[in-house]
């Protein structure tokens, strides 16, 4: 993609100004002062391709909803689109006909890069390249993180990871419980089990209901009369307000009336008759003024006359007055002229007597003038031969010289001797550095293991229900975690099972509970017997009569039987009374049979829920054998393990820690082997390098990195000496081959003399002059001749010079005295300059007599062309008048105003009457029934009775106060009676679910955090292993060019730690990025971003690359280099460069092609004058 032209209809500082980039240039550097508007140009790409933002600074000079951008966007196969973006919320993005287009369009333009992607990959300015190499400072030139910032643009890469780490740490540690996520999941559990313990409340609620329904009863009558009151206040208040405004209406309405009846005519006839009668009268006054001027005018242009004759020869005289001054000059040079002549012929004669004393003519100069071609010859044969002979001697001196540094470089390569071979001893020490410092490694694992084994100890102290070494912890059966998590889950289970079976049973007893309350209630009202009381009662009565027959009618009384049935009182009395009682009983029964019925169905529930109790009471039994059987597995699950394990919860816990013990010392096992690896190899190692060394030195002792630096510093000596012997040997053959060009050179340059000796003595005798005449001479000689022949020339000049003066002074002359015979006018001609000013006086009168003439005609017919309009503007107002009182059907002027001021009057009051019914229609209720209201209520009583009402409201709000307050405690009482749950236990539920979804919430963001972390940290290597080579490569030949050859190349190292970096090659030494200057790592951090960027470009659609002053912090020598770098990426994308730096613009004219550059200027300064090729005054106004 790249951007065609940027067009800012309202956009900040700018109104309908265009900037069209040129068509084949591939670097675009616009330049503009402070205050330009360059910053809102930058602006303007960014927020045409993405959108403006709600918050914007470039809405000062237009409105938001006026701000517009348009661009020209053209792809790299030739697709174009020419759109507008307005500021708003949607539907942003415009054709040129302002109809709306999806976003979706400018896809393929963007390659899918946001505005954020945009502005960090394609977008630099010099505190983004400050801060990129300040980044690189801070990373240590890290290889994977500088070629990721530097091809995304992202920034802080390193606090990202930093963050990311601390955040996720916060929230969760394999050591620590004191982070969020391990705290919330044991809140969690201690809410659950809160909520699991908490208990329904019951009770007795009767009385509570009562006085529920009677506060609320009286609520709503309180209620009800404060409405009353309300309404009747709104009323009075009404009548108070509307009352004088129909008082004022009815006035107005009398006032209407009183003025009778009047025409109808449309508004603001009166105002039309006033300005009708002005416009007449207006007329008639400017009709007699401009005829008094018409009759002024044309008694003037009578008066005027004309010279016609003098204005035919106008040009004539013009061409003569134009000409005046050169006639005097040539008049006044004419007797210089003959004097300059005169002195040429002589200085012509005497130069030819110089050369030939003997000449007397100047005629005789003629013999002497030489072909162009022999003088030529001659003067280049001179000039040749100080060269040839400074060629010979400087030839000669040169094999000297040569002959000299031969000799001394073959002594210096015989004292070097002979060389040492270094090479497998090299091998051996590229191959140990290869695997790192392995001491340093050596030592590191040994303090890891150290660390290790100190953790895992304090670790396993912590540790409860363990005192046996770690080793045996390894080694143990541990149960397998889903084993106990099934485990806690079967707990959990069997908790949940016995709460309900409590809670079930809870509900029971409390349900029986309420059934024993209410038959107590019905049995409170009186005994009721029931049909056994009456069978009974029955059985006694009949058991009685049997004695009594016995005794009275069989006369066989059964004493024993009697003293049963009766022991204090006779048999017929008790007989009676049983008789009596079984009666009532059966009365009792028929009277109470509802009641009866309830309380015996209220004791058959009462009978089932006592049964329903004891069939909980089995289940909760079974459950506690169940349970105790399920402890009883729990145990023998950790019997290998040799431990009595707590609650599964618990053992979840200290499972956890022990995996974790375990995992620390499986990690320790492997830290001993490495090192004892890394011990093995260092003394292999060090062996091979020992016996290596012996071939150079005296048998060697010492460490391994005392061994290997002793080693580098041998073949860096042995290094140093190839280098010198074979820089020496390049020296002697050099100084060979030079010798042999030397020598070459003087055999030429003597050959070369002597063939100009030859070619002289050829010239000498082509211009007369002897042999033996040296060169000096003999350009003497030409010069002579050459001054007198250009004497001769200025001769010439002279006489000719002479001849056009006097035929123009002639010729001159003639034409004033035809002119004078022509025109008829008296005219001196003796004295010419005098008559020709006569003549143009004359002329220059003649035509501002021909101009007044003209412009008085001019005006004559203006004021008659006005006359006509005055006339008709009298004409359409005295029509205007009369159409007026044709509609107020009147006959005079007199007639018509007075109609038109009741008219008015009336318009007035109509309008009064519109304003005052618009503010009594405010109200919200109709006209008549307003009037009814205020006509129904005498003034004088409402304030009396607005504050008795007030009153009357004030007492009923405080009582309605004192209710509610009352009625907010019985009826949260009620509702919790109602409800009948606990609300300690809902409260630890809600707890428990809050904190459950903040758990949850926690887990979510650390595995987020965690997986944000590692998608970026393997998008950096990804992008590192990917783009390592190609880019490195690149960005190493961009920097050489940006130090100006001081870095050679970059290369990849390794530091202390053995990660991969970044470091410059410098004078045969590797430079890393701390060693460099601050300029230096931001050219690094550039070569690095435009290495990228061309990658990118090497299988994207290409995207401009915009830079905004990023060169003010170079000197002008890298200043250049980075120039053409960004020429060297325009080859591949287009780039737009901004500057205020009148400098900067002037390098770039110097440095690069100008079939690459288009040079722009926004607003007025000084450098415009530098600016050339395409410039653009994009500014202000």
């Amino acid at each position: 993609m790249r951007i065609d032209y940027i067009t800012l209809p309202a956009f900040g500082m700018f109104t309908g100004k265009t900037l069209r980039l040129a068509e084949g240039k591939g670097i675009h550097l616009i330049y503009g002062p402070n205050e330009a508007g360059k910053s809102t140009l930058l602006k303007a790409i960014g927020d045409g391709l993405f959108g403006i933002p709600g918050q914007t600074a470039h809405a000062f000079l237009h409105k938001p909803s006026q701000l517009r951008i348009e661009l020209g966007l053209q792809l790299a196969d030739g697709t174009k689109l020419a759109f507008r973006r307005r500021k708003g919320v949607k539907n942003t993005l415009l054709d040129l006909d302002d109809k709306a287009l999806p976003e979706e369009i400018l896809e393929p333009f963007l390659g899918g890069l946001g505005r954020g992607d945009f502005e960090d990959m394609f977008g630099l300015d010099h505190l983004r390249l400050r801060d990129g190499g300040r980044r690189l400072l801070e990373s240590g030139g890290d290889l994977g993180q500088s070629l990721f910032e530097a091809a995304s643009g992202m920034r802080y890469l390193q606090e990202v990871f930093e963050g990311l780490d601390k955040e996720a740490s916060g929230l969760y540690t394999h050591r620590s419980r004191s982070r969020l996520v391990p705290s919330l999941a044991g809140e969690y559990r201690e809410k659950r089990r809160a909520a699991s313990q908490a208990a329904l409340l019951v009770g007795d609620f009767q009385e509570l209901e009562q006085r529920y329904q009677q506060q609320r009863e009286e609520l709503q009558r309180v209620a009800e009369q404060v409405k009353e009151k309300r309404e009747r206040s709104t009323a009075l208040s009404r009548i108070k307000r509307t009352k004088p405004l129909l008082v004022q209406r009815q006035d107005l309405l009398d006032k209407l009336e009183a003025l009778g009846p009047v025409p109808s005519l449309p508004p603001g006839s009166g105002d039309l008759y006033e300005e009708l009668a002005d416009a007449l009268r207006a007329a008639e006054l400017g009709q007699e003024e401009a005829q008094s001027q018409v009759d002024a005018l044309q008694e003037e242009l009578a008066g005027l006359t004309v010279p016609q004759g003098l204005l035919e020869q106008a040009a004539v005289v013009e061409e003569l007055y134009q000409g005046l001054e050169k006639y005097a000059e040539a008049v006044d040079a004419l007797p210089e002229l003959e004097q300059k002549t005169q002195l040429a012929e002589e200085s012509a004669l005497r130069k030819l007597q110089e050369i030939r004393p003997h000449a007397t003519r100047l005629e005789e100069a003629e013999h002497y003038r030489l072909p162009l071609m022999a003088s030529a010859a001659v003067e280049r044969l001179a000039e040749e031969y100080g060269q040839i002979r400074l060629d010979r001697e400087t030839a000669g001196a040169a094999v000297q010289s040569r002959l000299a540094d031969l000799e001394k470089a073959k002594r210096s390569l015989e004292k070097l001797g002979p060389m040492l071979d270094t090479g497998s001893l090299q091998r051996l020490v590229n191959r140990i550095r290869a695997h790192g410092a392995l001491e340093k490694q050596h030592h590191d694992k040994l303090l890891e293991i150290a660390q290790l084994e100190e953790s895992l100890s304090s670790q396993l102290e912590r540790l409860p229900l363990w005192e046996r070494p770690l080793e045996e912890l390894a080694s143990a059966q541990l149960p397998l975690e889903v084993t106990v998590e099934g485990c806690i889950q079967t707990e959990r289970e069997l908790d949940e099972k016995l709460a309900r079976v409590k809670q079930e049973m809870e509900a029971l007893e409390k349900q029986a509970g309420e059934l024993r309350r209410q038959i107590g209630l019905l049995r409170t009202t009186g005994a009721v017997p029931s049909e056994k009381d009456l069978a009974l009662a029955r059985a006694r009565r009949d058991h009685g009569w049997k004695l009594v027959r016995k005794a009275w009618l069989d006369k066989q009384p059964d004493v024993a039987g009697e003293l049963e049935f009766s022991p204090d009182r006779p048999l017929p009395e008790a007989y009676e009374d049983s008789v009596t009682q079984a009666d009532r009983i059966s009365d009792e029964l028929r009277r109470e049979s509802d009641r009866v019925a309830t309380i015996q169905a209220l004791e058959s529930q009462l009978g089932e829920v006592e049964g329903a109790l004891e069939e909980k009471g089995k289940a909760e039994q079974a459950l506690h054998e169940e349970r105790q059987a399920f402890y009883d597995a729990w145990k023998g699950i950790w019997q290998p393990v040799q431990v009595v394990p707590l609650q599964p919860q618990a053992m979840g816990e200290w499972l956890e820690r022990a995996q974790s013990l375990v995992q620390g010392y499986e990690e320790l096992k492997q830290a001993r082997v490495a090192a004892e690896a890394l011990r093995e190899q260092i003394g292999q190692l060090q062996g091979e390098l020992a016996k290596a060394l012996g071939a150079f030195v005296e048998p060697p002792r010492g460490s391994l990195g005392e061994l290997l630096e002793l080693a580098g510093e041998i073949c860096e000596e042995a290094a140093e000496r190839r280098g010198e012997h074979r820089r020496l040997t390049e020296v002697v053959e050099e100084q060979q081959d030079v010798l042999e060009k030397e020598q070459a050179r003087l055999k030429a340059a003597q050959e070369a003399e002597q063939d100009w000796g030859r070619r002289w003595a050829e010239a000498m005798e082509a211009v007369g002059l002897p042999n033996s005449t040296d060169a000096p001479s003999a350009l003497r000689y030409l010069r002579a001749l050459d001054e007198l022949f250009k004497l001769i020339d200025d001769l010439g000049v002279h006489k000719a010079t002479r001849e056009r003066q006097r035929k123009y002074i002639t010729e001159y002359q003639r034409k004033v005295e035809a002119v004078v015979g022509k025109v008829g006018i008296e005219v001196y001609v003796e004295s010419v300059p005098r008559a020709v000013r006569e003549l143009m006086d004359g002329v220059k009168a003649a035509q501002a007599m021909l101009v007044r003439k003209e412009g008085l005609a001019a005006q004559i017919q203006g004021l008659q062309l006005r006359l006509g309009d005055l006339k008709r503007q009298a004409t359409r107002s005295e029509e205007g008048i009369s159409e007026l009182m044709a509609a107020a059907e009147c006959n005079t002027t007199e007639e018509l105003i007075d109609i038109l001021a009741r008219h008015k009057q009336g318009e007035e009051l109509r309008e009064k009457i519109a304003n005052l019914e618009e503010q009594l229609a405010s109200e919200g209720f109709p006209l008549p029934q307003l009037m009814a209201e205020a006509q129904a209520m005498h003034m004088d009583r409402i304030p009396g009775e607005l504050l008795t009402l007030q009153e009357e409201l004030e007492r009923l709000e405080a009582e309605q106060q004192d209710l509610n307050r009352a009625f907010g405690v019985t009826e949260k009482e009620y509702e919790e009676k109602v409800a009948g749950t606990s609300a300690q236990g809902a409260l630890a539920a809600e707890q428990a679910q809050d904190t459950l979804a903040r758990l949850a919430g926690a887990v979510d963001k650390y595995l987020k955090l965690k997986l944000s972390s590692l998608v970026l940290k393997r998008a950096v290597e990804r992008y590192r292993e990917e783009h390592q080579d190609p880019v490195l490569k690149r960005a190493g030949d961009i920097f050489a060019g940006l130090t100006g050859g001081s870095f050679t190349h970059l290369v990849v190292d390794y530091d202390a730690q053995d990660n991969p970096v970044i470091k410059g090659a410098r004078n045969d030494e590797l430079v890393g990025v701390e060693g460099m200057s601050d300029g230096t790592q931001d050219q690094l951090y550039l070569a690095l971003r435009l290495a990228s960027i061309e990658r990118y470009l090497d299988h994207k659609e290409p995207i401009p690359f915009v830079v905004d002053d990023v060169l003010i912090n170079f000197d002008d020598t890298r200043s250049a280099a980075a120039l053409k770098a960004l020429a060297d990426l325009s080859q591949k994308t287009q780039v737009i460069m901004f500057t205020h730096h009148g400098s900067i613009v002037q390098m770039a004219a110097e440095v690069l092609p100008k079939e690459s550059l288009a040079l722009y200027i926004l607003g007025r300064g000084e450098a415009a004058e530098i600016l050339s090729g395409e410039a653009l005054e994009l500014a202000q106004g």
